[in-house]
């Protein structure tokens, strides 16, 4: 403690000496202060000019971004109504201003109907991403399953899990998921409406390997390709880490700004 208190009255001394000097007053300081204050002005406007051009280029760039993700989810959109058209086409159905209609109300029992199917994965909390797709075989016809957990995989929607699909006709399952770089691959062929539950577990696969048991299905028509719908998928994740990677940044800057700005935070709290 007591040397502590020793070297402030050393500092306090070492102060005192300088004060006696009188070298604190400048000559002509009002002269300087405007010079220095005229260069920090310029300055100053140099950078607001730089960050105005880097933010006009920054939102340039998003909003071609943007554009180009728009454009893939349109493609995306027409695909599936091409998919759902050829499906229920195949069924005897017309598409009118009011939705799908049958025109075929005769007493011959229909070789289709709505019918539920439910997919459940086993490890599903391993991967990052997981596809879950039914082939209706005998009509050459592809649906992906909808899923609110990523472990639970169903068709139609979460008020009504079925779907119009052909009775009792072999069908196959297929179930492709990624951890990582990794890609991982289940196949299991059932019969519609009698296997209405299933439960699949996938096992780790090449790339060559997917693309061999899924080649099969690439002699169907476009909007029916597992190969097209994968690479919207794809596309679709890497958007999902852009936005996550924009968020996180749009996060840091925040952080940043409230350790620059703290006295102007209960300002905005109150906006």
């Amino acid at each position: 403690m007591a040397a502590i208190v020793m070297a402030g009255t050393q500092y306090a001394q070492d102060f005192h000496d300088f004060y006696l000097q009188k070298l604190t007053n400048v000559k002509n300081a009002d002269k300087y202060a405007q010079l220095l204050s005229s260069y920090y002005d310029k300055q100053l406007l140099k950078t607001r000019e730089a960050l105005e051009a880097s933010k006009e280029k920054l939102v340039k760039q998003l909003n071609k971004k943007n554009e180009e993700v728009e454009k893939i989810a349109s493609g995306y959109r027409n695909l599936l109504w091409k998919r759902e058209k050829y499906r229920m086409e195949t069924y005897g159905f017309n598409w009118t201003g009011t939705g799908w209609i049958n025109i075929d109300t005769g007493i011959i029992p229909k070789t289709w109907g709505p019918q539920p199917l439910q997919i459940t994965i086993q490890n599903s909390k391993q991967y990052d991403r997981i596809y879950t797709y039914v082939v209706y075989t005998t009509i050459k016809s592809l649906y992906r399953l909808n899923s609110d957990d990523n472990t639970l995989f169903y068709v139609g929607n979460n008020d009504d899990k079925k779907m119009l699909m052909p009775k009792h006709e072999p069908a196959t399952a297929i179930a492709i998921a990624y951890n990582g770089e990794n890609a991982f691959l289940a196949i299991k062929q059932f019969e519609t409406g009698t296997d209405t539950q299933l439960t699949m577990t996938p096992e780790a696969a090449t790339k060559e390997k997917i693309k061999q048991a899924i080649k099969a299905y690439n002699k169907y028509a476009k909007e029916n390709k597992i190969s097209v719908d994968l690479e919207y998928m794809d596309k679709f994740f890497i958007e999902q880490k852009r936005q996550k990677a924009l968020m996180e940044e749009r996060a840091f800057i925040w952080s940043l700004w409230e350790i620059a700005n703290p006295c102007c935070l209960d300002r905005v709290a109150e906006k």
